[in-house]
């Protein structure tokens, strides 16, 4: 998905607002000059996560701290999650449609996004996740994605959120069991980006437990496939199935024509306009199910 006028805009109000309180009205002046410059001179085919990754490197270089600290959340968030795997293990022991269950349950993590959300709280996910299960998902990509699953042997899982990632491992684990001929490799950020996983993060949680884990060789707030390790995209590419978790996920990777389910929910204006849809409100679709030309134009 190229970078979106949406996008644009929202993300010169999120660097005003952070620089407000910062410097005077030269220096301020100054470095919006060269934000705006970054974003005109960035390529029309790369997505808004790969200009936000440069604008941090670029924050950090003017001001001299970095833009973003999310450690401490990561770890609240991470730690939260590990103490309610008890209430999603009670969940999917009754539930009668485990997969989809597990796709909901993974689906409504994606609530933990400190970029794109500005009220994350433990109440408002718990209540969520609760909701999550009686939502109704897409039958013909379910179907889809089940007979995809009978044929596969291998499949990779796009990571996104720190706390989402404990509510992936539900949904890896149902896979797993339900079919046990799919080799899994989990690929996170290859560095700090947001509040997003880490290969660190990955492996405190468990998740090497289940599946292999490796990261993606950037700190994007996405999987941008122009810029990602050999080894990740080798990974993406000789995939049967490819799961994709998140915005900045959908972002770079959609229109890249390979077996790709997007998983995710709709937390801003753009989103919800593309999609159709109330804010919060879950998405799961098919790469393949669409025109190259839908993933592109709106």
């Amino acid at each position: 998905m190229n970078i979106s006028a949406d996008c644009i805009g929202c993300i010169i109000n999120g660097q005003l607002k952070h620089i407000l309180p910062l410097g005077n009205e030269t220096t301020r002046t100054e470095y919006m000059r060269n934000v705006l410059r970054i974003i005109a001179d960035g390529s029309e085919n790369f997505a808004s996560p790969w200009i936000t990754y440069q604008l941090e490197q670029e924050f950090e270089r003017f001001w001299g701290f970095p833009m973003h600290t999310y450690d401490h959340l990561k770890t609240q968030y991470n730690t939260f999650m590990l103490e309610k795997e008890y209430m999603t293990e009670e969940i999917m022991a009754q539930s009668s449609t485990p997969l989809e269950t597990a796709i909901k349950l993974a689906r409504a993590g994606n609530y933990i996004d400190f970029s794109a959300m500005i009220d994350v709280s433990e109440e408002g996910l718990l209540e969520i996740l609760h909701k999550s299960v009686d939502e109704v998902l897409p039958a013909q990509t379910v179907a889809q994605f089940k007979q995809d699953l009978e044929k596969a042997k291998t499949l990779v899982y796009l990571t996104d959120n720190c706390g989402e990632i404990v509510l992936d491992k539900v949904l890896i684990k149902t896979i797993r069991k339900l079919y046990p001929q799919i080799d899994i490799t989990v690929i996170t950020r290859g560095g700090d980006a947001l509040n997003d996983a880490t290969v660190e993060d990955a492996l405190a949680v468990g998740m090497d437990k289940i599946a292999r884990v490796i990261g993606n060789g950037l700190a994007v707030p996405g999987t941008e496939l122009k810029k990602i390790s050999a080894e990740s995209l080798s990974c993406i590419n000789n995939a049967d199935v490819i799961i994709s978790k998140g915005m900045g996920n959908f972002e770079t990777v959609s229109s890249c024509g390979l077996n790709v389910y997007y998983i995710f929910l709709c937390k801003c204006s753009y989103f919800e306009r593309r999609f159709k849809l109330p804010r919060l409100t879950g998405v799961f679709i098919r790469e393949l199910d669409h025109t190259p030309e839908y993933w592109n134009t709106f």
